[in-house]
């Protein structure tokens, strides 16, 4: 997760001051309906200076929108399976047909 947001940050040219999660599986676990964040992911949110908010569970309302747009990316962008020769040569050609 920390790997993905830092590339995200490098590409949009700066840090959002705030990031919403659709759940804290990769940040760190949900315990008694409160976020606690693994010590990676807090110093990396410290170190880019970012807030975190987290979507609430049993509120599907709140991930519709970006739901939605991760269907459509899996169709679109995934449909066939992709072969990858480089990981690296591979993100940078989703970034661009993001960028589209």
């Amino acid at each position: 997760m920390c790997q993905g947001l830092k590339d995200t940050f490098e590409h949009i040219g700066g840090v959002p001051p705030l990031v919403v999660f659709g759940n804290a599986t990769e940040v760190g676990r949900r315990v008694c309906g409160e976020v606690k964040e693994s010590d990676l992911f807090k110093a990396f949110r410290m170190h880019y200076g970012f807030e975190a908010a987290f979507a609430n569970p049993d509120s599907g309302h709140e991930k519709g929108n970006v739901e939605g747009k991760v269907g459509w990316i899996r169709r679109n962008l995934f449909v066939p399976v992709p072969k990858v020769g480089s990981l690296k040569a591979f993100n940078e050609g989703m970034l661009a047909q993001c960028d589209k």
